[in-house]
Parts: structure tokens; sequence; C-alpha cells
């Protein structure tokens, strides 16, 4: 059986694949009549209640609803039968698991081992995945538990107590344990085994989460806007290693192009095929952010190809001219009006944009991006209407935080100094030495930002380890402001 999301209705399956809707559980069509080749052994429910998955014995899979297809085991020789599966929490992969032990995973589920193999006296039973999709536990017919990826031991039934023995290698390696003894001696062989399924098996998942520690974004998708080169590519990419996949917009996919400096740091021809290299899905939105129609258009594209949004950035902008011009009392109107409208009302389009489909969600991560030109007054007045603009982001960022955390969302803001894009450290090469030493000279640190140190922060705001802020600007300048 499945239960609804808000627990108020039910449903059962039978063995011939038979559904029973009970409560607030919607009907969505079913197996029953059908002939099978094997039984029904287990179903699961999408995220919203509006469809669900059944699983035969033999591993097939049935959809219904909304739910998915995204891999079955329907037809290949199995050890053993499977017994049940569970599904990621963005529904958009699942695993399987045998009689055995044995876990096989589809779509955006990651595998973090098995007892598969290891010869188990008893029958495993089910499967259930942690809240954070990076590990899962399974019981056995006795009341054992076995652990896997982040997922820890309580105790069970068989082992009332805290894991003691049964550890093998780092967080990703099987924690097992059955009246009190380990169920693999602790030896070389069993360190061997283990290391092979961590290195193998998870396909080197495990050095990916060393190197960005506790903070994650797998199964997220992320929308960044003004991706195509300098800090919107960066905090692309960025996500993307976190695990997220990523919806590269922007006006020209191939802008990096006006810049040799940028260009050189292409590794393909969009940063929507770079992302695509890391293994993580991607699209290519050629989308102007002033354009608020075309905005609705891309986020409904989004939505129809990943059926949700987790994270967005707003990054799109840029100034006009020269940083040493355009000074408050002297603005060229129409200058000032195509900054305005590239830098806050693209902001507001975008976030006008996703906030629909974030409040439908309940969830969401909104990262704005302003500058430290919008904190503060420039020298001499100069760039006035790009710090306006910045200001302006800044200011909305607030209201739209307020507006948006009943449901669920939070909306941040970073405020980038001097930053090394490809484009600026150029710039900075060209500088008379006594000009550079004076913009190093305004932050306590003593150099530009480079495009990884606030991509490092956009990744903060966009996971759960931020999931208590909201309404912040936050200054990336190594304390130029304070």
């Amino acid at each position: 059986m499945a239960s609804t999301p808000d627990g108020h209705g039910y449903w059962e399956v039978a063995a011939d694949g038979g559904v029973f809707a009970f409560g607030d559980a919607g009907f969505h069509s079913s197996m029953g009549g059908h002939s099978l080749n094997k039984p029904v052994v287990g179903m699961a429910a999408t995220a919203d209640g509006r469809g669900y998955w059944l699983v035969a014995s033999d591993g097939g899979i049935f959809t219904f609803g909304d739910a998915t297809f995204s891999g079955s085991l329907g037809g290949q020789p199995l050890n053993q039968p499977v017994v049940g599966m569970a599904t990621t929490s963005d529904g958009r992969g699942y695993w399987l698991v045998a009689n055995d032990g044995g876990v096989f995973s589809y779509g955006d589920a990651t595998y973090f081992g098995s007892m598969g193999g290891i010869g188990l006296d008893r029958s495993v039973l089910t499967l259930a995945r942690s809240p954070s999709d990076l590990g899962y536990a399974m019981a056995t017919s006795d009341g054992a538990v076995f652990t896997f990826g982040d997922t820890r031991f309580y105790g069970s039934v068989i082992s009332p107590g805290p894991l003691r023995v049964g550890e093998y290698g780092d967080s990703l390696a099987m924690q097992a344990v059955h009246d009190g003894r380990t169920l693999v001696p602790r030896d070389a062989h069993a360190e061997e085994w283990c290391a092979s399924v961590r290195r193998d098996q998870h396909g080197g998942a495990d050095e990916r989460r060393k190197d960005r520690g506790a903070m994650t974004l797998e199964g997220k998708t992320a929308l960044v806007t003004g991706a195509a080169r300098g800090l919107g590519r960066a905090y692309a990419l960025h996500l993307a290693k976190l695990g997220a996949d990523i919806a590269v917009l922007d006006i020209d996919l191939h802008s990096y192009r006006e810049y040799e400096s940028e260009a050189v740091l292409m590794t393909a021809d969009t940063t929507a095929e770079e992302i695509l290299a890391f293994g993580r899905r991607a699209l290519a939105l050629e989308t102007d952010v002033t354009d608020p129609d075309a905005m609705r258009q891309a986020v409904a594209t989004v939505e129809e190809a990943w059926s949700g949004l987790d994270i967005v950035v707003c990054n799109a902008g840029g100034g006009l001219g020269s940083p040493f011009e355009g000074r408050a009392s002297e603005l060229d109107l129409d200058e000032f009006d195509a900054v305005m409208k590239k830098n806050l009302y693209g902001t507001v389009n975008t976030c006008v944009a996703v906030a629909p489909l974030l409040k439908r969600q309940g969830s969401g991560k909104i990262v704005t991006v302003a500058s430290i030109s919008g904190l503060r007054g420039g020298r001499q007045g100069a760039y006035a209407h790009y710090g306006v603009a910045k200001a302006g982001i800044a200011m909305y960022t607030r209201y739209l935080a307020q507006d948006l955390g009943s449901s669920g969302i939070t909306v941040n803001c970073i405020a980038p100094g001097y930053v090394a894009t490809g484009r600026l450290a150029m710039a900075f090469e060209s500088m008379e030495s006594d000009t550079l030493v004076s913009i190093n000279a305004m932050n306590a640190i003593g150099r530009p930002a480079s495009t990884e140190d606030c991509a490092k922060v956009v990744g903060f705001l966009a996971s759960a380890e931020s999931d208590y802020l909201s309404g912040v600007v936050l200054p990336i300048d190594g304390a130029t402001v304070s």
C-alpha cells in the first residue's frame, strides 16, 4: 500500500495489479484485469499524490497518473524476485530491492550499496529512502535493519542498540548487524569488497561527496539566468558540481565569444554542454529576461521537462559604459532605462515567472544578485544607473522574502564587489598598478573575489544549509563595505 501526502487517504494494491483507493486518494487506473507474467509486490505514490508506480516481482514497472517511468528489470533474468521499491523525493527516480537485498537504481536515484551476493539467511521485505535521497535502509523478515549512504542505524528488533560493529570504510559503506555480530567477517576480503562497491558500483559518487562535504544538491533542479559566461556560468557549474540539474538561460548562449578571456575558459560549446559533461541534466534556454512573456514560457519549459524547479538564481544584468562615467547628475535616461530593465526588471520578471510554480510546490530557493554598488554610493557618483538598479534588487529581495516565506520559499541576495571574471581579470591586468593597488586596498583581504568565491556562497544559499536564512543581502566583498 501507499499513503497520500497529507495522510488523509491511501491505496491498496492486489497481486494482480488491482488498485483500491480510500479517503482522498485518487484512482489513476491499475493493472487489474490484465494478464501479468508475475504478481505485483509493491507500490509507491508520487510526491503530489496524483500518480503511483506498481512493481512486479520480476522488476517490471507500471506507471499511472503523473508517475514517470525511469526504467525497469522486466524481462531480465533475476537470481531473486523483487519485493519492493522506494522513490526519490522528486519522483524522478526509484530503487528496487530484491529478496536477497540486491538494489537496482533508476533515474536520479543513486546506488549506495546492497546486500546482494552476501548470502543472507533470511528475506528482505522492504526498502525506505532517507529524506535527503542520499541513502536508504532495508528490513528483513526477522526485523534486522541494514543501512546505506547517509542513513544511520538506530537499532532494530534483532539489535536494539546503536551500531557498534559491522562498519566498513566511510559513510557510504555497508552497516549490518545480526544478533550482535557482523554478517560479513571483518577481514581484508570484506574491506576490499566494500571498497569495490563504493568505487565500481556507486560510480565515484563517494569521492564527489568528500569534495563537497555535507552540502549537496543531488536531485535538485536549478534555473540560472545570464549563465552563458562569467559569474552566471560559474554559478551554474558550481550548482551542477553539487549535484543539481541546470537550466541555463541567457539572451545569447554564446555570449562568451564577445571576450577572448571568457572564450578560453569554455570546455564545450555552451555552458549547458559543460554541465552535461558532469553527468547532470541541462536545458539551454535562449531568452531575454526583460521580456515577461518569454520568461513565463521559459519557466513553463523547465516545468514540462522536469516537473518542478527547486532553485532560481537571478544573475542576468550588467551595466553600460565605463564604471568611471554615468554620474548621478548627468545620467543619460536611455542608458538608465536600459540598465534598469536588464537588472531590476529582469530580476522581477524572473521572480514573477517562477513564483506560481514554487508556490504550488510549497518550496524553493531564490537567489538574486545585487552588488556592493547598490549598498553604497560610488565615488563621485559614477555608474549611478547600475548602483540604483542593484539597490532596487536588494530591496526587492527583502519584499519578496516577506511575500513568499509563508509558502516555504526563501529569498536571499548576494552583493559581490570586484570579481575577477575572465573579462574583468583582463581589465585588471591592463590597469595602471596604482589603480589596481587602490582597488585591492578597498577590501581587507587585498584581492578581487574569484568567481568561485561567489559561486560557493550561491551554493550555500541554494542548499538546505541555509534553510532559515531569508531576506538577507550578503556582501561578497572581502569587507569592502564593512
